[in-house]
């Protein structure tokens, strides 16, 4: 007997391949993304449920940010072809709005979660028994740092994700799972602070680790006061043990210096000496068109003009200044950036199952520490992870499962 085609399950199964392969293969993951378009537009069941996504904070949010984006291409000091470009790159808004149509369902929910966590927990494994062969054939006395993912940044980013995914399948599954998950946790955690020197990834475990458990002892009933005395103590011994690693403390000492340093750099430029040159020649953009900014996708051409005639590190052209509230600022100037925050504030009014937000929002905090210093939230492979990682989390689940769409 022929099984009926279900485009719902194919749709909820093409969101967790590409949540899976983000971190190794952004040629796949886009494949699998462009099949999620064709089998979701040509569902009538599905498009059914993305409309009804309008009724949730997120989504219009995000279409506010979007109206936002969209309205500054039509005065953008780049014209409109590099405007349609910068937002396109915030494609990802419509992404999580799907992935918040599909898993309304907290059983899909954990098992995008526990596909996403155990997938990446595999690859966590691999970088630590690399690192332990480089470390022995090398005869050194310290880990040998591991990038096997697309670059350290977003293998530090992609497993601290997995490790906040691991916290929250912890909490909800009883017996051996639970062990199976904290051990996991534990082996995310040694593989992002041990052995991957992405700066990024030790950021965003810091802010993601204390937002988890901020959220969890407010769930338990402690005073705001408690719960924060709770979370510091945890971005503490967070920043203890990632500075007691010899690959993670040499990192940090090293961006510590460029910054410190950075007008003497050399004329190629370090990669924390080049951002303060960024931050500065954004706040000048910024100050000069304050309220509306210089139109989506406009930093390149502006920031360049800004340099002509400097020499040194300090005449480095750029597209992003490496910090996503200025790049919105400067673009889309202060209106932009506050509708930015609103788009925040949007994802805070989720109400989703309680251990569920609590990942969603963790991985969320994470993303806006890192982001100070990144553009994470436009990036490809960063995005969409997040983007994607938001929609299964923060999705409204429905009062029945509904699993056949």
């Amino acid at each position: 007997m022929t099984q009926r085609f279900n485009p719902l399950l194919v749709a909820r199964i093409l969101v967790i391949l590409a949540l899976v392969t983000l971190m190794r293969s952004p040629a796949l993951a886009n494949l699998f993304l462009v099949l999620l378009l064709v089998v979701a537009l040509g569902s009538g069941a599905i498009r059914q449920r993305i409309a009804r996504t309008w009724q949730q904070p997120m989504v219009k949010g995000s279409a506010l940010l979007l109206l936002l984006l969209a309205a500054g291409i039509l005065y953008s000091a780049s014209g409109w072809r590099e405007g349609l470009n910068q937002l396109w790159a915030w494609r990802t808004l419509g992404f999580m709005a799907i992935a918040a149509a599909l898993f309304d369902d907290v059983h899909w929910k954990r098992i995008a979660l526990r596909t996403f966590a155990g997938v990446t927990a595999l690859g966590a494994l691999a970088v630590v028994l690399m690192s332990i062969q480089q470390t022995v054939a090398s005869g050194q006395h310290f880990p040998v740092a591991v990038t096997l993912f697309r670059n350290y940044a977003t293998q530090g980013m992609t497993f601290t994700a997995a490790l906040v995914a691991c916290g929250a399948l912890w909490r909800v599954e009883n017996g051996r799972w639970r062990r199976l998950w904290g051990a996991s946790a534990l082996l995310l955690l040694v593989a992002t602070t041990v052995v991957t020197e992405g700066r990024s990834g030790y950021l965003v475990l810091l802010a993601a680790a204390a937002a988890f458990v901020l959220g969890s002892l407010l769930q338990m009933g402690l005073s705001l006061t408690r719960a924060l005395a709770g979370a510091l103590a945890i971005a503490g011994l967070g920043l203890a043990l990632v500075t007691a690693s010899p690959v993670a403390r040499q990192r940090i000492d090293l961006a510590l210096t460029e910054i410190r340093n950075y007008e003497s750099q050399v004329k190629e430029g370090t990669s924390m000496g080049l951002r303060v040159y960024f931050w500065r020649d954004a706040v000048t953009l910024i100050s000069e068109r304050p309220v509306f900014g210089w139109g989506t996708g406009s930093y390149a051409k502006v920031q360049g003009q800004l340099v002509v005639g400097r020499s040194g590190a300090s005449a480095m052209p750029t597209t992003d200044p490496h910090n996503q509230y200025l790049k919105i600022a400067a673009e889309n100037g202060l209106v932009g950036l506050g509708i930015f925050l609103v788009f925040l504030v949007s994802l805070l009014r989720q109400q989703p199952s309680g251990s569920y937000r609590l990942a969603g929002l963790a991985v969320l905090a994470g993303w806006c520490a890192t982001s100070l210093a990144s553009s994470h939230f436009s990036t490809f492979q960063e995005g969409h992870l997040l983007a994607l990682f938001l929609g299964i989390t923060l999705a409204a689940e429905s009062a029945t499962r509904g699993n056949t769409g």
